[in-house]
């Protein structure tokens, strides 16, 4: 077996052989997560569907993380030294028994009924592999924007990622077939592996709202804009412009640096750094598509001219 974890190996299926059908397992890749490894924890145990296997893999983590979890008798840990996460989701689907994988990061929280919709989701759709869900996000422990899944989730793909780990549920055999997550795309390998998984012919549904709690705080790797901008856009280049008739790449990458931008603009007003002129370059470069950006943008200008509060936010800006 593979321990790099590059990728996850076929034989990884022998694994869950004899799993049964409708069997779950939690996949949490942690490090340094001890914090709110306790919240994720205690979300997965308390699902009102429970989960069959619950897996912690600690990557070389230098705090408590490792022991937090070996304080839970149902959970199965993992160490090893520190890889990334990339490789650490791709050691749990390696070694989970089950038929399905629930992915959770160390700072999300599940809903109570999670698994039992998403998994009575995929009863009811038997042709389904994947299986994801809207999200709220957690500022400071108060819940934010709502951000629902796309109801034709697989058409969305080509467009971005509008969806989270947290809130996935694959069949272990989709994931085996294109190889987990790719290490090359650790700045966006949740939308290269979502991709990768539409193209192999997996077949996706999607539960609009939101059955995750997205935490955002100054830690996250998610929180970063550069991180999220430059990863994202290598995988536009790799997986979605060359699927563009040649004529129209350059319109198409123009566009997408535009949208980009916008999001970029939009996560470093929230952490209170400089945005306005961002955000106008975005339209500048891109003035077409829905009005999110302009609203965003307008409430830019009244924060800079005081005309509204430094804590409001457009009501009509999600």
């Amino acid at each position: 077996m593979c321990f790099m974890y590059e990728l996850v190996p076929p034989e990884a299926m022998d694994v869950a052989a004899d799993s049964a059908p409708w069997s779950v397992t939690a996949v949490v890749a942690v490090y340094n997560g001890a914090r709110f490894l306790r919240a994720a924890i205690e979300s997965i145990l308390n699902q009102t569907r429970p989960v069959d296997e619950i897996i912690v893999v600690d990557d070389g983590s230098q705090d408590d993380s490792a022991e937090i979890a070996r304080s839970y008798p149902n959970v199965q840990v993992l160490t090893q030294p520190n890889m990334g996460v990339v490789r650490s989701r791709n050691r749990g689907i390696t070694d989970a028994t089950s038929t399905w994988i629930a992915f959770l990061d160390q700072d999300d929280v599940w809903l109570p009924d999670k698994m039992e919709r998403q998994i009575a989701g995929l009863q009811a759709n038997p042709v389904a592999e994947v299986c994801m869900c809207g999200f709220q996000i957690l500022i400071d422990g108060k819940p934010g924007e709502i951000r629902r899944a796309p109801e034709n989730f697989a058409r969305s793909l080509e467009h971005g990622c509008l969806a989270l780990p947290s809130g996935t549920v694959a069949r272990k055999s989709a994931l085996v077939r294109v190889g987990g997550f790719h290490v090359d795309a650790a700045k966006a390998e949740d939308w290269d592996l979502l991709v990768r998984l539409k193209r192999s012919g997996t077949i996706f549904m999607s539960f609009p709202e939101p059955l995750m709690l997205y935490r955002r705080h100054g830690a996250n790797v998610t929180n970063d804009p550069a991180h999220i901008y430059t990863g994202d856009l290598e995988v536009f280049d790799r997986l979605i412009l060359p699927g563009i008739a040649a004529p129209l790449r350059p319109l198409a990458r123009w566009r997408r640096v535009s949208m980009l931008e916008g999001d970029r603009s939009i996560l470093e007003r929230e952490q209170g750094q400089p945005h306005l002129t961002r955000m106008l370059r975005s339209l500048a470069m891109w003035p077409f598509g829905n009005g999110k950006r302009y609203r965003i943008a307008a409430h830019m200008v009244l924060r800079r001219l005081g005309a509204v509060g430094d804590d409001s936010i457009p009501p009509s800006a999600n």
